[in-house]
C-alpha cells in the first residue's frame, strides 16, 4: 500500500512538473502602421532611419523577406484575425471610415477567441479598425479580455482626437469600454507603458496573447499629420526634408518601444517562453492624397492601396527560442493570414485548416526552412477599384484597369547617408533587444545578414502595362521591382495565372463597405464616439509637453 501511494504521488508530481514545463508560449504580435519597406534600417543600404531593436529581433530570429500583408489597414487586420483572405469576409476594399456602419462579420471566429479557448489571457493595445458602429463589433466583444487604445483608423498622437469630415473632432481613445480622457502622453509611449504594465501584472501561471497595434508611423490628423516630440525630431537634423525628418522620429520611437517591451518580457521571465512577431500592416503611403506620410518603399514599385510590391510586401519577422532553424533569412512566400494557423500550432491550439486560407508555417520555421509551406498567394481582388493580383511560384500577375502616379517607382528618399556600416552594426549590438536576447552576433555577421535582405533590382527599362486587357506578368523572384512585363514572353504562365485569379473570383463575397452618415454618431449606440461637445470637457493645447510648438 505505501508503495502504491508513493507511486501515485510520483505520478501526480510528474504530471504537475510536465504541465509546468509544457506551458504554452506567450504570444506577442506587434504591428506597425504604414511602415515602408525601406523605413527599417536592415532593408536600407544607408540605414537612414536606424531601427536597431527591430533589426536585432529579426537578425536573431527569422526575417520573413517575402511577407505579404494586404494593401490597407482594415483588410490586413481582417486577414490577421481570421486567417482568411479578405475576399472571403467582405473586407477587401479600402478601410472602415468612422461614420460607416459595417465591420468584420460576427460569425467569424477570430484570433483572440481561439487563444481564449486555449486558456490564454488576451490583451490588445492600440488600433482596432475592424468595426465599432455597434458594441458587439468592438474588441472586448470579440475575444479580447483587455483593450487600451482606439477603434478607428488613426488619431492625434497627443490629444487622441480623430477628425472626421465636417464633424467637430472627437475623442477616440478607450481603456476597456470607457473613454479615456486623462492620457496626454505621446501615443507610442502611452501604448508601450500600458503593455509593460500588462506584462508586470499578468498572472504568470497563464499564457498571454498580446496584440500591440501601434499608431506609428501612420499620420495623425490632416492639419498636423506628422507628430513627434521635438527632441526626437532634432536627432535627425541631418535629413534636410522636414517631413521625412519627422517621420524618422516617429519610426525611431516605434523602434524604442519594441526594445522596451522585449526588455520587460525578459525582466519578468516571460521572454524565454515567448513567440514574438513583428510586421507592418501594409506599405508606406508615399503619394498624397492617400496619407501625408513621407515613408519609403524604395526600391519597390507603387505605394499603399495598390497591388504592387510596395503596397503589400512589408517588413516582418519572428523570434522565439522555439525556433531551431539556423536560416535567419526566409525568402519563401508568407501571407498575413498565415499567422493564425502558425501561431495556433505553436500554442498547441486546435483549428480547422479546411476553413482557412492561411497556411501553417510552424514546421518550416522550426525545422525545415528549405521546404516552402505555400507556393501560391492571392494578393487581393478589389472589385470596386477594379484591380487584382496573384502570385504563383516565381510569377506575379497584376490586373489594374485604372493607372495613376501610385503605380510608379519612388526615387530614394535617402539623399543623405545616415550611418556607415560599422556604426550601424554597433548600434544593433548596443540595442535593448540585442542585450535582452543575449545575442552573440558579430558585426560581420550582422552586415552579411542585412545585405542578404536587401532587394536588388535589374535595369529599369520597363515595358508599361498598357496592353489591351490591363494585365501584367512579372517574374517576381528575378524582378522584384516589377520593371519587366513578361506577358508576351510567357503566354502559358499568363494564361495559368489568369485562370487561378478567376477561380479566386468565384469564391469572393461582395465588399461590405457602406456609405457613411455623420448623423449615425448621434444614435444611442455610438453617440459616445464624438463627445467633445456633450461630455466631460478637457482642453488640449498645442504646447503640450514634448510637442513641437
Amino acid at each position: 500500500m505505501p508503495l502504491r501511494r508513493s507511486g501515485l504521488f510520483l505520478s501526480i508530481f510528474f504530471v504537475f512538473v510536465t504541465c509546468q514545463v509544457q506551458q504554452p508560449p506567450h504570444v506577442v504580435i506587434i504591428v506597425a502602421d504604414d511602415l515602408g519597406w525601406n523605413d527599417v534600417s536592415y532593408h536600407d543600404p544607408v540605414h537612414q532611419i536606424p531601427t536597431p531593436n527591430i533589426d536585432a529581433l529579426g537578425l536573431n530570429g527569422v526575417i520573413l523577406n517575402r511577407h505579404y500583408s494586404q494593401q490597407m489597414c482594415t483588410p490586413s487586420r481582417a486577414a490577421l484575425m481570421t486567417g482568411k483572405y479578405p475576399i472571403k469576409t467582405g473586407m477587401q476594399h479600402f478601410v472602415i471610415v468612422q461614420d460607416e456602419p459595417w465591420g468584420l462579420p460576427l460569425n467569424e471566429k477570430i484570433l483572440p477567441e481561439f487563444f481564449k479557448d486555449g486558456g490564454y489571457e488576451t490583451y490588445m493595445v492600440g488600433k482596432w479598425h475592424l468595426g465599432f458602429h455597434k458594441k458587439e463589433f468592438t474588441p472586448l466583444e470579440r475575444g479580447f479580455d483587455h483593450h487600451y487604445g482606439y477603434w478607428g483608423s488613426n488619431i492625434d498622437y497627443w490629444t487622441k482626437f480623430k477628425a472626421l469630415r465636417n464633424i467637430t473632432p472627437g475623442l477616440d481613445f478607450r481603456n476597456g469600454a470607457d473613454l479615456e480622457w486623462n492620457d496626454d502622453q505621446y501615443a507610442t509611449e502611452s501604448f508601450t507603458n500600458v503593455v509593460k504594465k500588462y506584462i508586470r501584472e499578468h498572472d504568470k501561471t497563464k499564457p498571454m496573447l498580446m496584440v500591440m497595434n501601434h499608431l506609428a508611423p501612420h499620420s495623425a490628423n490632416p492639419k498636423d499629420p506628422l507628430q513627434a516630440p521635438e527632441d526626437e525630431i532634432n536627432k535627425f537634423s541631418f535629413i534636410s526634408d522636414i517631413n521625412r525628418r519627422k517621420h524618422a522620429a516617429m519610426v525611431s520611437l516605434l523602434d524604442k518601444s519594441i526594445g522596451e517591451v522585449i526588455t520587460e518580457l525578459k525582466k519578468f521571465e516571460m521572454l524565454q517562453n515567448s513567440v514574438i512577431v513583428f510586421m507592418s500592416d501594409n506599405g508606406a503611403p508615399t503619394t498624397p492624397p492617400i496619407e501625408l506620410n513621407p515613408g519609403s518603399n524604395y526600391p519597390l514599385r507603387g505605394t499603399k492601396n495598390t497591388p504592387w510590391e510596395a503596397g503589400v510586401r512589408v517588413p516582418a519577422m519572428i523570434w522565439s527560442p522555439l525556433l531551431q532553424t539556423k536560416a535567419k533569412i526566409n525568402n519563401n512566400l508568407f501571407h498575413i493570414s498565415d499567422w493564425l494557423p502558425t501561431l495556433l500550432t505553436a500554442a498547441n491550439i486546435s483549428y480547422n485548416q479546411s476553413t482557412l486560407d492561411g497556411v501553417n508555417h510552424w514546421m518550416e520555421l522550426t525545422q525545415s526552412p528549405e521546404i516552402p509551406s505555400r507556393n501560391e498567394l492571392l494578393v487581393n481582388i478589389d472589385p470596386i477599384d477594379d484591380w487584382s493580383a496573384v502570385i504563383k511560384d516565381n510569377f506575379k500577375l497584376v490586373y489594374k484597369r485604372n493607372r495613376d502616379e501610385m503605380d510608379n517607382w519612388l526615387s530614394s528618399a535617402n539623399v543623405e547617408t545616415a550611418l556607415d556600416d560599422d556604426l550601424y552594426s554597433e548600434l544593433v549590438q548596443k540595442s535593448e533587444v540585442f542585450k535582452a536576447l543575449e545575442s552573440q552576433l558579430t558585426k560581420e555577421e550582422i552586415l552579411s545578414l542585412v545585405k542578404s535582405t536587401q532587394v536588388q533590382c535589374s535595369s529599369n527599362e520597363q515595358k508599361s502595362c498598357n496592353f489591351s486587357d490591363n494585365f501584367c506578368l512579372f517574374n517576381i523572384q528575378d524582378d522584384p521591382c516589377e520593371f519587366h512585363d513578361l506577358g508576351e514572353k510567357y503566354p502559358d504562365q499568363l494564361k495559368d495565372l489568369k485562370k487561378t485569379l478567376n477561380e479566386y473570383k468565384k469564391l469572393m463575397v461582395k465588399p461590405l463597405n457602406e456609405e457613411g452618415d455623420e448623423r449615425r454618431f448621434f444614435t444611442p449606440i455610438v453617440e459616445h464616439y464624438y463627445l467633445r461637445l456633450f461630455a466631460k470637457k478637457k482642453t488640449y493645447e498645442c504646447g503640450m509637453k514634448g510637442r513641437p510648438q
